[in-house]
């Protein structure tokens, strides 16, 4: 939180701020699947993500990366082909907190003050080089379970049992956002036909 409130009060005490203080933000097409709300938020505080959506544009920004979720996510965001739905904006928001949680080496960040010329300067130290380190699906699992809330208890996946798809987000393998040939899902919410309990 403390270097989220260097770089905002940057615009009262004119701090200037080198570009790799920022963190990632991305803006993805959604649409309202599964919800008639125009606004949704959540945030996985842990991992300093946010999501924002208002109508048909969600934002997803990491904020203590130095842009590393987005580098780290890059591969999976490159193959979404359309609008996301609902769900999906939060599978996108875990994609960002994972990649930023399994960094392999995390941003250092430093106000420099010059006194003889009265300036401050908000810096980031990185390393030479992008890299992730071992990364730990489990907690991706937890991540995903937190992002969705009470939402699991209805997720359902084609030719899979309730106890397979149980398995597969605590492991960390479950996706609503590709199909198991790696193809964007366009619809990932078809609403069950009436009198048809959710198993």
């Amino acid at each position: 939180m403390h270097h989220i409130h260097c770089i905002v009060r940057c615009f009262v005490n004119g701090a200037h701020l080198d570009k790799d203080v920022f963190g990632s933000l991305g803006a993805f097409a959604a649409k309202s699947e599964g919800s008639l709300d125009e606004f949704d938020y959540a945030d996985l505080f842990a991992a300093q993500t946010m999501l924002l959506r208002l109508g048909d544009v969600v934002l997803i920004t990491t904020f203590n990366d130095a842009g590393g979720a987005l580098q780290g996510a890059m591969p999976r965001l490159e193959r979404i082909g359309g609008a996301l739905s609902e769900i999906q904006t939060r599978e996108v928001m875990v994609d960002f907190a994972f990649m930023n949680l399994s960094l392999k080496e995390r941003p250092r960040f430093h106000t420099e003050c010059d006194l003889l010329n009265e300036t401050l300067t908000e810096r980031a130290v990185l390393s030479d080089q992008f890299e992730l380190g071992d990364l730990d699906y489990a907690m991706r699992g937890a991540l995903l379970r937190q992002a969705l809330g009470d939402r699991i208890d209805h997720l359902q996946a084609a030719g899979k049992s309730a106890q397979e798809v149980e398995k597969a987000i605590d492991d960390g393998l479950f996706t609503v956002l590709f199909n198991d040939d790696g193809k964007f899902i366009e619809r990932s919410f078809i609403p069950l036909p009436p009198n048809v309990p959710a198993s």
